[in-house]
């Protein structure tokens, strides 16, 4: 009867030992497995972004080209003349212009929806977390917060007609710029301060 219950102890015992690594390594295939989604997930965002920053440079430059063209063909000064003020999350735009700039706009009402439709496509890929914005950002964040800051007129016009993607891309990468130009500003001044001397007279006697 010993034996058998000795028995009985040291199967449960075994048992135990085979649950328990198989259990490790199940939790060790579950860590593995993990991993790997999430390096194929990043993969896979990497080469959509820079899918994306092919299109933009191939494409949207291209209809942005096009736009301008016609901007200069009818003598538009609206975009240049037009005061974009950013504070935040608030976009407001004073135009500064007469109502024969705002008539000309309808002339290029095709070409500005063109390029208007190219950059929503193109941002909602990052605003959806589809592709890595940041890679996007170093390529062509400043050239597109650029253009978006020029034709803010039309844009702010036609901003519930399903634009959304671009202006919350905008915000994202607009503040961004800001914040580098201000930290350079910064270190800039605490360069030009740390070559000053700070020389001080003590009066006689005094050391």
């Amino acid at each position: 009867m010993t034996t058998f219950l000795q028995i009985l102890e040291s199967f449960y015992y075994v048992s135990n030992m085979a649950l328990l690594v198989v259990a490790i390594i199940g939790l060790r295939q579950l860590k593995i497995s993990r991993e790997s989604l999430r390096i194929n997930a990043t993969r896979e965002s990497l080469m959509c972004a820079n899918s994306q920053i092919q299109y933009y440079l191939n494409e949207v430059i291209k209809l942005q080209n096009i736009l301008d063209a016609e901007i200069k063909k009818w003598s538009i000064e609206l975009y240049d003349n037009a005061e974009v003020i950013i504070v935040g999350n608030s976009i407001t735009v004073k135009l500064n212009s007469d109502n024969n700039e705002l008539e000309k706009i309808v002339k290029i009402c095709g070409p500005m929806l063109d390029v208007l439709n190219a950059m929503e496509s193109f941002s909602s890929f990052f605003t959806s977390k589809v592709a890595d914005e940041s890679i996007a950002y170093k390529a062509v964040g400043n050239t597109y917060c650029h253009y978006v800051k020029r034709i803010m007129p039309s844009l702010i016009a036609l901003e519930t007609s399903g634009f959304a993607n671009i202006f919350e891309l905008f915000r994202i990468w607009y503040s961004r710029i800001q914040k580098q130009e201000l930290q350079e500003h910064k270190q800039g001044i605490e360069d030009k301060l740390a070559r000053i001397d700070n020389v001080t007279i003590c009066p006689l006697g005094t050391q």
